[in-house]
């Protein structure tokens, strides 16, 4: 069993990469049949976020070292340490982004309605309301189908994300 900080415990018909999409009785079904602390005795597998988070990109190099070929079938994927990336980067990512990132619960309700509303007005989408955690959990867990079920799920998970992982962890 993998030990450690973890999203949800599992069983082992557990799809990391889909929640239920109907309905809020869904909601609630999905969370009472995963819970948090695994029953007295029951083996669960612990998910973290490491598991679903998308892997590098296959990538195969000649005897020199030079790459030969790089296997793009999901898109080109390469993890960088964030300690490896510029300061001033992860400053504009959170300014553009997310600029109570650091300070804020996962979840910006009045980013939500100001979205919301801006996007009503103009009758379609010219703003987003999401914040860092929320894109990392529509992007690695529940999918980016245009849906109110979505932005449900994001907002309930988010806070969960945000006590389960350091901010480090989450960009």
């Amino acid at each position: 069993m993998k030990k450690g900080k973890h999203l949800v415990s599992t069983n082992d018909n557990y799809s990391p990469a889909k929640l239920p999409e109907s309905g809020q009785a869904a909601i609630a079904q999905w969370l009472s049949d995963h819970p948090q602390k695994p029953a007295r005795g029951v083996y669960q597998e612990v998910t973290t976020l490491a598991d679903i988070l998308p892997k590098d990109s296959l990538k195969m190099y000649d005897e020199h070292g030079t790459l030969i070929y790089q296997m793009l079938d999901q898109g080109m994927q390469t993890t960088v340490p964030l300690s490896q990336i510029s300061q001033n980067l992860i400053n504009a990512e959170v300014a553009i982004e997310d600029h109570y990132f650091w300070t804020g619960p996962g979840v910006d309700i009045t980013g939500i309605v100001r979205a919301a509303l801006a996007n009503l007005t103009h009758g379609y989408v010219v703003e987003g309301g999401s914040t860092i955690t929320q894109q990392l959990i529509k992007n690695a867990i529940v999918g980016d189908q245009d849906t109110i079920m979505r932005k449900l799920q994001e907002i309930i998970l988010a806070p969960e994300v945000t006590r389960l992982y350091s901010k480090q962890e989450i960009l």
